[in-house]
């Protein structure tokens, strides 16, 4: 009853303002301060009281509560001044705001809301600064708001999942997806859970994602939890580190929340385009560093499970050993593009090769040092970069020239100017990339990073700019959400890995490629995701693992799809493999979809909400988008979809909605062309009332010689005279219609289709087409310039012949020469089937 009173109380507040979304997306504000927000007429979430610590004393918002311990403690009343109310529009659209002026003894606190139409921010202001802010309980965060009541929603209305993101992100071990019960569970708090917060109905159609917006270095989460049990008591909040030991006058957080009606993966998507649009907003960027060999190219790892890693025999080093490398893949037609050099290469702390002493060559790997090891290699290099040790040469404390922090082991420099040298210098030594690893234990090493205000922001920007002036780009490794959201607003920055190590011995190590789920925090962000190494063979006889890879092919086609880097870590006698040949082009260029391929809603929610349920297992899927110039002067785009889908126990009906929420319109006739455990391959209509059958049978990865379901979905393009052509790409590819291969269609007259191919000089290029249902192909050779347009046949009779005739170059305009070919028919369970993936899947 009291809390029915309360509720009914609340409600009764003067409302401030409703601003109403046509997606039934509501956020009312009031006059008191309070606020809930409702989708599709159900309460989702309810304001309850901040609060903030200031001069060690707990402050917070005096209520009625039905018995004690309903809200945290506190010591004294956070006392309420004034009531602003405005609206405006900034970067991310129009508002209405309501900003209240509280007072903590002589510490002033503003807390403020701003609703948009389908997103929310949250601020909290400290015009005067917050000092001697120490917790006097274990609450992980010194302030709260926004904060939430879930004790007075009705249990109908709160949402049914969550997914979250908590620690390093290393594959499935940093994902927390489960049912949402706030009052009765053991949810990931603070820094080490400072991502986005996704919760969502059951069906996964409505979804919610908050997190920190500006800030992000500081602000964590706090689901409050009883100190004997830690089990949640029904509040949630988000507030500065506790660590934070001085904020200066001024100083400004604010988090955000954001709805979709599409599902849990376009809420993510609108979130992280959201949170980069407010950063570019608030920022000049630089413009887009040069394309990163690191995504761009087939490379080779050395690292951790790769079969060199800590491999080397008597008398031989790393340089003789990866020279050696180079040429077998030359000499085996492996078009590697660069090489990775690990921990194993510079001069680190004995026993701890994580700890970097001097970021140079050391002379028991690369006797010849780098720049001359280079020279021989011919190649660009990715560079490892460990923690900082505190004997490092750089210091000025070891006698070096860098201001740096020292504590205990850990160093960490403290000027631009030092990454500036660091970066600089490599790049003269053809370093095009580097791998910031262990960024979490560099983090955790030294405590100024948790407790002056703007550390930690600063180390990661002195990081990225440096790199960015030395043309050099960067991966993540082991980081925190926080850092992958604070490293996002910095160009030099391209992908995180999030993947736990491969072949690291652990017990879920075969599940090291199951990366659909971390992969989404990346794709949201605009990164790519790298899953680590992989092997292209089964047997890798004499390997320092003692393992074995049991489904090479699906390690090749997570890697492709990830739009990371692709770096097998092979010995050099099995570096060839029909999976690298699968994946690129033949000048190694990787043929990547355009955005990274992230699990579907339908397995998030099975996982999260149908916990007694079978798991749907992994169906991820991903975008590949070709640009379309139309006459005179239109644009477009073609889309194709691609769905992997493994480790599945069950018999599972997919459909478009479901694979590709809001691409594809509802009425759409696809079509989907699969490999099924060769015995067929089959290209056939994909719609609503069609969706696709995946069978346990054909898309598991038992230990065996099992194989995963690769799709390709291709929509129909409408021409002027009854034409329908459905382009599906090329045949034995992973991403068929890759934007690594097709740089632009090009439709004249509406009847003229013509492709622009991209490639190796003298490559060899197959792709196949429909044409009112009967499918055509043609072959092409790239010209010397490495582009070709091809012309497709839309027009001519089908012939019945079967053999591919190429004919020689219609026209050369401005140096790209001009390809067609005769168009053949082809059978859908013959020709087919040895040419596309059975081949593949070998």
């Amino acid at each position: 009853m009291a809390k029915m009173i309360g509720l009914h109380l609340l409600c009764l507040c003067a409302v401030l303002d409703t601003v109403l979304s046509a997606s039934g997306f509501n956020a009312s504000l009031t006059y008191s301060g309070s606020y809930w927000i409702q989708i599709h007429g159900k309460q989702w979430f309810l304001s309850a009281p901040p609060f903030v610590v200031a001069n060690n004393v707990r402050y917070s918002v005096t209520v009625a509560v039905p018995f004690h311990g309903e809200y945290p403690d506190f010591d004294r009343e956070l006392l309420h001044k004034n009531t602003e109310s405005t609206q405006g529009s900034d970067s991310l659209g129009k508002f209405t705001s309501m900003k209240q002026e509280y007072f903590a003894g002589d510490t002033r606190m503003d807390v403020g809301v701003r609703a948009y139409d389908s997103a929310v921010v949250f601020t909290q202001t400290f015009p005067y600064g917050l000092r001697n802010s120490k917790v006097p309980d274990a609450r992980p965060i010194v302030s709260g708001f926004p904060a939430f009541d879930w004790n007075w929603v009705f249990t109908d209305s709160t949402p049914s999942g969550y997914l979250t993101f908590s620690g390093p992100l290393t594959g499935s071990d940093a994902v927390f997806l489960n049912q949402w019960n706030p009052n009765n569970q053991t949810l990931p708090v603070g820094m080490l859970a400072s991502g986005p917060l996704c919760l969502f109905n059951a069906s996964g159609s409505d979804a919610v994602v908050i997190s920190p917006l500006t800030q992000t270095m500081h602000v964590s989460p706090w689901h409050r939890v009883w100190n004997l049990t830690y089990i949640t008591q029904g509040q949630s909040y988000w507030g500065l580190d506790r660590d934070l030991q001085t904020v200066p006058a001024g100083f400004k957080a604010e988090v955000m929340m954001v709805y979709s009606p599409d599902g849990i993966g376009k809420a993510l998507e609108e979130w992280g385009r959201l949170y980069r649009q407010y950063h570019r907003a608030t920022s000049t960027p630089p413009p887009p560093p040069p394309p990163s060999v690191a995504l761009d190219s087939l490379g080779y790892w050395t690292g951790q499970g790769s079969y060199y890693s800590g491999n080397t025999t008597t008398n031989t080093t790393y340089e003789d050993i990866l020279l050696d490398v180079a040429q077998t893949a030359v000499n085996m037609s492996v078009p590697l593009g660069f090489f990775e050099l690990d921990n194993w290469w510079y001069d680190s702390q004995n026993g701890t090769p994580e700890a970097v002493i001097t970021w140079e060559a050391n002379n028991q790997s690369l006797p010849s040092g780098l720049g001359v090891f280079e020279q021989k290699l011919g190649l660009p290099l990715a560079a490892v970069l460990g923690w900082w040790s505190c004997n490092t040469t750089y210091a000025e404390q070891n006698n070096g020239t860098y201001a740096f922090m020292m504590e205990g082991d850990y160093a960490l420099p403290m000027q631009k100017e030092f990454w500036s040298d660091l970066f600089k210098n490599a790049s003269h030594n053809n370093v095009k990339h580097v791998i910031l690893d262990n960024m979490a234990t560099q983090y955790f090493g030294v405590t100024a990073l948790q407790t002056q205000v703007g550390l930690a922001s600063d180390w990661l920007r002195n990081v990225s700019s440096a790199a960015y002036d030395a043309g050099i780009t960067l991966t993540l490794s082991q980081a925190l959400p926080r850092m992958v959201m604070e490293a996002s607003q910095y160009p030099a920055v391209v992908q995180v890995r999030v993947s736990a190590p491969y072949m690291d011995g652990s017990t879920n190590s075969t599940d090291q490629w199951k990366i659909g789920v971390t992969s989404a925090l990346a794709r949201a962000l605009g990164l790519a995701a790298f899953k680590d190494t992989f092997w292209g063979h089964a047997h890798e006889a004499g390997n320092p693992y003692d393992g074995e890879e049991p489904n090479p092919t699906l390690q090749a086609v997570v890697a492709t799809l990830s739009m990371g880097s692709v770096v097998p870590g092979d010995s050099k006698q099995l570096l060839a493999s029909s999976a690298l040949h699968r994946c690129c082009r033949s000048d190694g260029v990787v043929l990547k979809p355009s955005l990274p391929a992230t699990a579907i809603d339908s397995q998030l929610t099975q996982t999260a909400v149908n916990r007694s349920d079978r798991f749907v297992g992994q169906i991820w899927s991903t975008l590949s988008t070709i640009d379309v110039i139309t006459s005179p002067n239109g644009t477009s785009s073609y889309t194709q979809g691609v769905i992997l889908a493994a480790d599945v126990p069950s018999s599972v009906n997919v459909t478009p909605s479901a694979a590709f929420p809001g691409v594809y319109g509802q009425a759409t006739k696809l079509r989907a062309g699969s490999w099924l455990q060769g015995k067929a391959v089959f290209w056939r209509e994909f719609s609503e009332s069609h969706p696709l059958s995946i069978m346990p049978a054909q898309c598991s990865v038992a230990p065996s010689s099992a194989l995963p379901c690769l799709f390709h979905v291709s929509p129909p393009l409408f021409l002027n005279g009854g034409k329908t052509v459905i382009h599906l790409g090329g045949e034995d590819k992973f991403v068929p219609l890759s934007p690594q291969r097709v740089k632009v269609i090009n439709i004249t007259d509406d009847v003229t289709f013509i492709l622009t191919l991209q490639g190796q000089p003298g490559e060899n290029v197959t792709m196949l087409y429909y044409v009112n249902n009967v499918g055509r192909r043609f072959s092409a050779i790239i010209a010397p310039d490495g582009v070709t347009n091809v012309e497709l046949d839309i027009t001519s009779p089908v012939t019945t012949s079967t053999a591919i005739v190429t004919s020689e170059p219609m026209t050369t305009t401005g140096g790209h020469a001009s390809r067609t070919s005769a168009a053949t028919s082809f059978s859908l369970l013959s020709v087919f089937i040895v040419s596309v993936l059975v081949a593949m899947l070998k």
